[in-house]
């Protein structure tokens, strides 16, 4: 097809034609190029807008096949939109950011830098991305979330409140993510993990299948929990230690070294677990008792009062099996 010439006195990078669409009571115009520019030709057309302010006429900022940005949403600087994309409400879309194949952005977002929206993914409230964040997948983001430096969420996700994420952290499968929660350095959250109410992860560290935080848990240092393990109440997990099966971590309990608790054992109320401890069965360590070295512990075991276990001779001649009454008794607490 001949592309027209248009006259461009004013040196605009592209005009409002008249083919329109109407998207919930907007009427939207189809744009069309002025100039050549950034890949763009003089006489193409382009995607739709509402009004003119929707997309700047200064930079490399391109809307294209049938996205389109409306109410006061805003595409500026080098930006691109494309494929069938929406962008709406406040949002500004700047730098070299880009929105593409079916994601919407609606409310106060703000894209910057060469950060990027693709998929499915939903945008809305204050979300702001930096950097070189992407959101992909079936993704859900709402409330003051921030994504910083490569971070990445992705799958189908659901990041909401005050979540923060940087240097290189993930949040992926079906994870929620809620609360005044902060991921960073390569830190992950993945498959059905629930993280909620200020927990932090550094270093490394990584929440997978069913594990459940909340309540001010910070872990570091390639710590990981997984399978159906929970923590709550100030739990600090640090160095290699590794939490799955059924465990349960509370009251400022202290997991770290090459530690490994598994079956259904609990630490609470500032039970301390290290080295290369490894717990299964149900343990229960609690009331300041500590568990160090390279001890092995399983069975039905109750451990506090101030105990301190650091060789296994220690741990053969001080645990003593106790009624599972006695440790659904301590559960319970």
């Amino acid at each position: 097809m001949e592309i027209p010439i248009n006259s461009n006195p004013e040196g605009k990078k592209y005009i409002l034609t008249n083919h329109t669409c109407q998207v919930e009571g907007h009427t939207l115009y189809r744009i069309r190029a002025l100039k050549d520019f950034a890949g763009v030709r003089a006489g193409e057309l382009g995607g739709y807008v509402e009004q003119e302010h929707n997309l700047s006429q200064y930079g490399n900022c391109w809307i294209c096949n049938n996205a389109i940005v409306y109410e006061n949403a805003t595409v500026k600087d080098n930006a691109r939109v494309s494929d069938f994309a929406v962008i709406r409400g406040n949002a500004h879309v700047t730098g070299e950011s880009s929105v593409s194949e079916s994601a919407h952005i609606s409310g106060y977002v703000r894209l910057s830098d060469y950060s990027s929206v693709f998929g499915n993914a939903n945008l809305c409230g204050n979300v702001s991305l930096f950097d070189d964040a992407i959101v992909s997948g079936d993704a859900r983001i709402s409330g003051n979330v921030a994504l910083h430096g490569e971070s990445l969420v992705c799958g189908f996700a659901k990041l909401t409140d005050n979540v923060s994420l940087y240097n290189d952290a993930e949040a992926k499968g079906n994870c929620e993510i809620s609360g005044n929660v902060r991921l960073y350095d390569q830190s992950s959250v993945k498959d059905f993990a629930r993280i909620s109410d200020n927990v932090v992860l550094f270093n490394k560290s990584s929440v997978a299948g069913h594990a459940q935080l909340s309540g001010n848990v910070t872990m570091s240092e390639t710590s990981s929990i997984c399978d159906y393990a929970q923590a709550k109440d100030n739990a600090k997990l640090k160095d290699a230690c590794y939490v799955h099966g059924y465990v349960k971590l509370s009251g400022d309990c202290d997991i770290s070294g090459c530690a490994n608790l598994a079956g259904n054992v609990q630490i609470r109320k500032k039970g301390k677990i290290s080295g290369n401890a490894v717990l299964t069965g149900n343990i229960c360590v609690t009331e300041n008792a500590k568990i160090n070295g390279d001890v092995i512990l399983s069975g039905d075991t109750i451990v506090k009062g101030n105990s301190h276990i650091s060789t296994q001779i220690e741990a053969n001649k001080i645990i003593k099996p106790c009624s599972l009454n006695e440790i659904s008794k301590e559960n319970s607490l």
